[in-house]
């Protein structure tokens, strides 16, 4: 339903009453969750849930939150695509959230469950991307690095780990990697060669 101003409505406005069920909400922070409030960086995160989506491309949709530092407790939102062109970027989130194992290499056909990613630890890549918003204006926005995910013991991010990165640093292998061309041009990616 679209709510529009009726100058006639008086000062009743007993239709745009809403119920929040805020039963599962410990803290207003726990709101959180738009992908646009981490800045460029390292995070160590938990996969706090894993949800599953059909529409026109398959995927699955990854909550993180920070587990220390100025930004502890905030939220990511990742959509990680299941088609046979993103296939390369869902294995390596299988592999950082330890889904697949060493000897499962080589087979045709390992089955495994998202689910079993929740809790577990990984650290991320985080980059900011200019884009333009419908009403012409700029907006920026967060989104991991399209290779931006490792596991915890992984040599490359040792110093985000034991809290000896700099703030802001995304020098190591992966990051700096994605579509920040096709962003920077204003133009929106649909996904479609997904």
């Amino acid at each position: 339903m679209a709510y529009e101003y009726d100058p006639n409505a008086g000062s009743d406005a007993s239709d745009l009453n809403f119920d929040f069920d805020l039963s599962d909400t410990k803290s207003l922070k726990d709101l959180d969750i738009a992908g646009g409030g981490l800045p460029p960086g390292k995070y160590v995160v938990f996969a706090q849930e894993v949800t599953s989506e059909q529409g026109k491309s398959p995927l699955v949709k990854f909550v993180f939150v920070v587990k220390s530092g100025q930004s502890k407790g905030k939220k990511h939102n990742e959509r990680v695509f299941l088609t046979a062109a993103a296939m390369p970027r869902a294995k390596l989130f299988a592999k950082a959230l330890d889904l697949v194992r060493e000897e499962d290499c080589g087979k045709s056909s390992v089955r495994r469950s998202w689910a079993d990613a929740v809790n577990k630890d990984v650290v991320i890549g985080i980059k900011e991307e200019e884009y333009v918003k419908n009403d012409g204006t700029k907006g920026k926005s967060s989104k991991m690095t399209y290779n931006g995910i490792w596991k915890t013991n992984d040599p490359l991010v040792a110093d985000v780990v034991s809290g000896k990165a700099t703030a802001g640093a995304t020098a190591t292998a992966g990051a700096g990697t994605g579509n920040t061309q096709q962003a920077s041009s204003g133009a929106k990616d649909t996904f479609d060669d997904l």
